[in-house]
């Protein structure tokens, strides 16, 4: 990927925004957790900066306990605390799952452009008129564990449709298709009861008791790029996580 630019916020030191692009690898499972990432003449070339500027950004990211050097051979990605893990990472379920030994999967089962409405414009505000629409289901070892619905503004990604298929990272492909930087994250949690269409999606039966997860995410410029309601068997009391992707 030579000749590789990346385009943030004006002003911002270019050793920033090296570490931002390495840190978002990180959080949608391109650099594995225990896996070497690219070396610093690699990651050089294909950002067409100086290899100051790329050690600047590493060593950062060796501070914060993201990545990790061994002497001779080189930088790894670190392994995160667990409550790390759940709460900071942005990762995708497949590689979240991995990390854990697990054995996961993710089946798009609609995917389609609808409308806004008024939750919607609550949420994207009332400039955005048509939304990607994807209806996906999680599976950890075979068995069903979450149904989600996501919306992502026909705007920020006007061929996702096309795009976004079975065990595929909704971010990894905002990143690389549409050149959207993730920043912020906020997640609400809540007890619910299931529908009949979440039990299907589920195998359990009408009305039990599930986790409503409601996540929206943001990029650097503070817009609204996803929204996404998530349905599993945890059941907790109403929370709310806020999260800033550093």
């Amino acid at each position: 990927m030579k000749g590789e630019r990346i385009d943030f916020a004006e002003n911002v030191p270019l050793y920033i925004m090296i570490e931002s692009a390495v840190e978002q690898r990180l959080l949608d499972g391109t650099y594995q957790v225990g896996k070497m990432i690219p070396t610093e003449f690699e990651l050089m070339d294909e950002f067409s900066v100086s290899r100051e500027t790329v050690r600047k950004a590493i060593n950062l990211l060796v501070q914060r306990g993201k990545l990790e050097k061994k002497r001779g051979i080189g930088t790894f990605v670190a392994s995160p605390s667990e409550t790390e893990w759940r709460l900071n990472n942005l990762s995708n379920f497949n590689a979240m799952a991995a990390h854990a030994g697990h054995h996961a999967e993710t089946k798009v089962i609609s995917a389609k452009i609808v409308p806004s409405d008024n939750r919607l414009k609550r949420i994207f505000g009332s400039k955005v008129s048509q939304y990607n629409y994807f209806e996906r289901v999680r599976s950890l070892d075979g068995d069903p564990v979450e149904y989600v619905e996501t919306f992502v503004p026909l705007k920020v990604a006007p061929t996702l449709q096309t795009v976004l298929k079975d065990n595929t990272s909704l971010y990894k492909v905002l990143r690389d298709q549409y050149n959207v930087i993730v920043s912020h994250v906020k997640k609400e949690f809540q007890a619910s009861n299931s529908t009949s269409k979440e039990a299907k999606y589920l195998r359990i039966t009408e009305g039990d008791a599930v986790q409503l997860v409601a996540t929206t995410v943001s990029d650097k410029a503070g817009r609204v790029v996803e929204y996404s309601l998530a349905r599993n068997n945890g059941i907790v009391s109403s929370i709310e996580l806020d999260i800033q992707v550093k």
